[in-house]
């Protein structure tokens, strides 16, 4: 059995796409997401979007495929790889664009009616990079846009930590969480066991920091 570390580009597309794709109900879930954004932020169908780490796309892609024009940006080159792929051959490229970047230097200035930075993805880099990421979300915004953030619950997350393991045709994917008291932060190790034996882990494991809601709040206003 060989023992072979990946990037983080790989980790992501092994979980956000061969992972999720056998995840029973997740389609019906993305369609719920949708819906959600839709409601929450008051879209009429015609806004342009911002989808900030947007992972393996479903949600821009659904969202294109409504009528939305919409950008999406991570910083895996193989998840946007696979956003573009999904994007021609439903052939929404039109509607939904992608690009590789890091949600810290949002490049975009009074370009977007509306966004959303959705799974969990805020708080990757803890203060002060995580209100660089709302400042760049607040200069991408025109005047009275409005944007959503899936954050995570604290309490929630720091009461499921440990080791939890899944086998799928493809092999066995296993994390083991801990919670630093020290930093607020929630760490992951990854690891996979393919079909033959082999163990794959992660070159560093993956480090959110968690936010009360009044801390979210009060970085939201100072950005």
């Amino acid at each position: 059995m060989a023992e072979i570390r990946h990037s983080y580009d790989w980790w992501a597309y092994q979980f956000r796409v061969v992972h999720l794709s056998g995840v029973q109900g997740i389609e019906t879930w993305n369609d719920s997401v949708v819906k959600f954004l839709r409601f929450a932020l008051e879209l009429r169908g015609e806004e342009r979007l911002l989808d900030v780490a947007c992972g393996s796309g479903p949600h821009a892609v659904r969202l294109a495929g409504q009528g939305f024009h919409v950008v999406g940006l991570d910083i895996s080159p193989m998840l946007i790889g696979h956003c573009r792929e999904q994007a021609a051959r439903l052939s929404l490229s039109a509607r939904a664009s992608f690009c590789v970047g890091d949600m810290r230097a949002l490049p975009f200035q009074s370009a977007f009616d509306a966004g959303y930075l959705y799974s969990g993805s805020f708080g990757f880099f803890g203060l002060p990079d995580d209100l660089r990421v709302l400042e760049g979300i607040a200069r991408a915004l025109k005047p009275g846009g409005r944007f959503v953030i899936d954050g995570l619950d604290p309490a929630r997350m720091r009461a499921n930590v440990g080791p939890r393991a899944q086998a799928r045709p493809e092999g066995v994917y296993a994390t083991d969480t801990r919670y630093d008291d020290a930093t607020r932060t929630m760490v992951t190790e990854f690891h996979f066991t393919d079909r033959e034996g082999n163990l794959h882990l992660a070159a560093e494991p993956e480090r959110v920091r968690l936010y009360e809601e009044e801390e979210m709040r009060g970085l939201c206003e100072q950005a």
